[in-house]
């Protein structure tokens, strides 16, 4: 619900987004949000569910991870942690990423599930890794984040998972990497965003180069037909543990029309698929780790 310039939708811009939301028949959303921004997602209770995003936590308070979450959830009413982001926290020079097994991480997985609170991870990809520790890898299985995010979802079955991204390795399905993954923790969920390969790929788009560019992709239809084949195992397989999000995390992403392409492609997405599972990636999934009551038509 914020970007990395300091843009916050929730200050600035929040009964535009609850609009948004209504016009896209979305009910309810996931934000990760600050405490200096709750005071007014508390005013839209039904319509955003509050994660405690954790950029400070894992850069100043990681001696005491979950006394710093407890302070936060006494005094705000957050349903999950996160977004996590192990992949992107600074390190010294050539050293690896920061990692989910960790001994602080893993006393917070550890109070995360005593407070039935869902966490949501993004460890570090392959090339987030120092070019050195890249070259001596020859499989998947060499590269660090498989097994130390494994060992994080180990060390407590009762943590529940929600991962986004991390999953991917050069030339293999990045859903084959995930099915993996989800073969082996069960206390895993897996989050299909980002659907456009736009979101982060040349910066702040303009509203007509934004659309040249989709068009240039071959639309919408297109995009969806390359996440199907990217994903097309989990898609089929596992649609009872995905969850579908937007990833949007820059100011250029809130607006109508970044917006209604990434609901658009992934609605297309959706469409591709047999109504049980996409009934499960669109709410269902969702609603069982938030323990939350949908009511539908259908």
């Amino acid at each position: 619900m914020h970007a990395g310039n300091g843009y916050s939708v929730i200050q600035k811009e929040v009964e535009w987004f609850v609009r948004w939301m209504d016009r896209n028949r979305v009910d309810q959303v996931i934000g990760f949000a600050s405490d200096r921004y709750m005071d007014t997602l508390v005013e839209y209770d039904d319509r955003f569910l509050p994660f405690a995003f954790g950029w400070t936590e894992l850069r100043n308070d990681r001696d005491d991870l979950p006394g710093a979450f407890e302070r936060r959830l006494d005094e705000w009413p957050y349903v999950g942690l996160g977004e996590l982001g192990f992949k992107d926290v600074v390190t010294p020079e050539g050293e690896p990423p920061l990692q989910p097994n960790i001994p602080e991480a893993l006393a917070l997985w550890d109070w995360a599930a005593d407070r039935d609170l869902p966490v949501m991870v993004h460890g570090a990809e392959p090339w987030r890794y120092p070019p050195d520790m890249r070259e001596e890898w020859t499989s998947v299985d060499d590269w660090p984040t498989k097994s130390t995010m494994a060992d994080a979802m180990a060390h407590n079955r009762d943590t529940q998972f929600l991962v986004h991204a991390t999953y991917t390795w050069h030339d293999r399905p990045t859903g084959r990497l995930v099915a993996d993954a989800l073969d082996n923790n069960p206390n895993l969920t897996y989050d299909l965003s980002t659907l456009s390969p736009l979101a982060y790929g040349e910066g702040r788009f303009s509203e007509s180069a934004f659309r040249d560019e989709i068009e240039n992709m071959g639309g919408v239809e297109a995009i969806a037909q390359e996440h199907y084949d990217e994903y097309r195992v989990i898609l089929e397989e596992y649609s009872d543990r995905l969850t579908w999000g937007m990833d949007a995390a820059g100011e250029w992403h809130y607006n109508d029309w970044a917006l209604d392409t990434w609901v658009d492609t992934g609605r297309a997405l959706l469409g591709m698929l047999p109504e049980e599972n996409a009934r499960n990636i669109a709410y269902r999934t969702a609603s069982d780790l938030m323990g939350i009551e949908v009511e539908t038509s259908a």
